[in-house]
């Protein structure tokens, strides 16, 4: 890569011409500010999230085909599982294989974002200790390189929901609408997990036990109406995902999510995004201290 190009150049460039917030004691800085600047590096964050993806598949024999196997492999592992168990047919086979499929891609969406973005103030230190930038870059580059592996995924799952046959309603145009609200609560859960991560040294390794955990918790192979009622108004509560998939699961079912649940994760995105940032950003200046 190029001096023009690379991560560390963009960084210097932005840095002499862009006022850069330094939180100084107890201060936070104007949201709209603060948002200014990581904006004015926007470049700087695809390139580094495109830079990420070629590192990680250069030296693969499959490249970007892993994107596309991994998800597959999940459905497939589950839905054998789930056939064992129930001896064979599954009623409405169809209709749950595209659901489990769909779910599955998703969440490796969002569970993509949600690691690489928690420890990117620890894997990006040395970018971070030698240059002057708005430290969320970090974590908004990790949730964009999951954004660009998913992007290739939906016409493979357009194409195997055809095959299924399953039916494809108007209500899959309020998919975007619930997209952007779930990285919302990417986002902020992000900025919360990656200030923990730099203060509190087990965050990394309990990371990956929490990533299993909210895979079960979340609808992703299961229907979320197969739950009993009052497990199900519990995990509305204390998981901001159980909802949006719940909501993406009557989409692609051809169903209108009800208004209750777009006000559910609507409330669940603005308190993950609010307290994200203010954790992240009231600690921003101390993390060249711990690292």
């Amino acid at each position: 890569m190029s001096d023009a190009t690379s991560p560390a150049s963009g960084l210097r460039e932005y840095s002499d011409i862009v006022h850069v917030f330094e939180p100084s004691g107890a201060a936070m800085p104007p949201v709209r500010e603060y948002l200014r600047d990581v904006w004015a590096r926007r470049e700087f964050i695809r390139e580094m999230a495109r830079s990420q993806i070629r590192g990680t598949r250069s030296n693969t024999v499959l490249g970007e085909l892993w994107g596309l196997i991994d998800p597959l492999f999940q459905a497939a592992l589950y839905w054998f599982l789930i056939s064992v168990i129930r001896g064979g047919d599954v009623p409405g086979a169809d209709r749950r294989l595209s659901l489990m499929v769909s779910s599955i891609f998703l969440f490796q969406f969002f569970s993509c974002g949600l690691g690489p973005g928690a420890g990117s103030i620890l894997s990006g230190k040395n970018l971070m200790l030698n240059s002057t930038f708005p430290r969320a870059i970090l974590p908004f580059a990790a949730i964009y390189r999951s954004f660009l592996e998913f992007l290739p995924t939906i016409p493979i799952y357009m194409i195997f929901h055809a095959v299924l046959g399953t039916p494809v309603g108007l209500s899959l145009l309020m998919f975007p609408l619930y997209f952007v609200i779930g990285t919302g609560i990417t986002v902020g859960t992000a900025l919360l997990l990656s200030t923990l991560t730099v203060f509190i040294a087990d965050m990394t390794k309990l990371l990956s036990y929490v990533s299993r955990l909210l895979f079960f918790a979340t609808p992703v192979i299961y229907p979320a109406d197969t739950l009993p009622p009052k497990l199900k108004s519990i995990a509305q509560v204390i998981n901001p995902f159980f909802s949006l998939f719940e909501a993406f699961q009557a989409m692609i079912s051809g169903d209108v999510p009800p208004i209750s649940t777009l006000f559910i994760v609507s409330a669940w995105s603005t308190v993950c995004l609010v307290a994200g940032y203010r954790v992240f950003v009231s600690h921003e200046r101390a993390f060249a201290l711990r690292l």
